[in-house]
């Protein structure tokens, strides 16, 4: 017997909403306004009532993801130009850690 369409199972897809929703502390609700979707489309997903979202949806989850990562990065970018700036402004006399060596030669593949 075939299951039948409505019976909630875990998929890829309501894995990927929830991380999503659970890394950036957003509620089902502004993940759903944010990729201009219904909440119900968004419960569906997670409880696994809507087993493959359709092709819009999907792209439309990459570019939530792809937002929350350049948001996250710009908020490192912020807090490492205030940490550089608070230690200008005390006058930081620490020493820089050194360099890496860098290798000039090139290494064969295979050898």
């Amino acid at each position: 017997m075939r299951p039948s369409r409505k019976t909630p199972a875990e998929t890829q897809w309501s894995e990927a909403f929830r991380r999503l929703r659970k890394e950036h502390h957003v509620s089902q609700r502004e993940l759903a306004v944010l990729m201009k979707v219904s909440k119900g489309t968004i419960s569906g997903i997670e409880s696994g009532l809507v087993r493959v979202p359709s092709f819009r949806t999907q792209r439309k989850l990459d570019w939530a993801q792809h937002r929350f990562e350049m948001k996250r990065l710009d908020r490192e970018v912020a807090y490492v130009t205030k940490l550089q700036a608070v230690r200008q402004a005390k006058g930081d006399k620490r020493k820089p850690l050194p360099a890496l060596p860098v290798n000039q030669e090139r290494v064969a593949i295979g050898a």
